[in-house]
């Protein structure tokens, strides 16, 4: 975190919102008190923003407008129609593309897994068979 985002300070993961049982996967709050509510995926479409707005919205609705609040989506790769959904409806939901570095600090490949070549069995002759 301290790499990526200093002015910001781990409150969170897993986060369970009361009442609705739906779980953001990061919290975090920054320097001038904000929080965020982060959503990550490994490539962000529909299903990703769309979780990402209900979480945001939850943690709107629970911090009763007392402290703001930003919602962000994270992800290796962020799909265009994602992009321009997010600007031209003015949503104000952060986009961050997350570094391909950190692709190997899950169950990531840094790119994909080359295929081994499937090896060549020969054919015997079949064994006589010995009687005794």
């Amino acid at each position: 975190m301290d790499e990526f985002r200093p002015d910001e300070m781990l409150l969170q993961t897993e986060h369970t919102f009361m009442g609705s049982g739906i779980r953001a996967d990061m919290r975090t709050i920054d320097r001038t008190d904000v929080v965020r509510v982060w959503e990550f995926k490994l490539v962000a479409s529909y299903d990703g923003l769309g979780q990402a707005l209900a979480y945001w919205a939850q943690e709107r609705i629970a911090a009763k407008q007392e402290r703001q609040v930003k919602g962000v989506l994270a992800a290796f790769e962020i799909r265009p129609q994602i992009i321009a959904a997010v600007e031209n409806l003015n949503l104000g939901l952060e986009l961050v593309v997350i570094p391909a570095k950190l692709r190997a600090g899950g169950y990531v490949p840094p790119e994909p897994p080359s295929i081994a070549p499937v090896p060549v069995i020969p054919r015997l002759a079949p064994s006589p068979v010995h009687s005794l």
